[in-house]
């Protein structure tokens, strides 16, 4: 799997990207097999698991460490 990742003309670019080593750079390449068909980063890291999520569980957040949300003013 790492000979052919070599191979990818992408493999410079992603062994560049702090914390991944050659092993997740093969994974990578090998789930998404050309990270140039993503028209953003964004689009690139999301498809890759990469990406931040905020999930919540409910209508209120804290914000500040204030509440923010339904019904609650900021």
């Amino acid at each position: 799997m790492l000979a052919e990742a070599r191979r990818d003309p992408a493999w410079g670019l992603l062994q560049t990207v702090p914390f991944f080593g050659p092993v997740r750079v093969a994974l990578l390449l090998a789930t998404m097999q050309t990270p140039w068909r993503f028209r953003t980063k964004r689009n690139l890291w999301a498809y890759a698991g990469l990406a931040v999520v905020s999930r919540s569980s409910a209508d209120h957040q804290l914000v500040a460490g204030g509440q923010c949300g339904a019904g609650v003013p900021r």
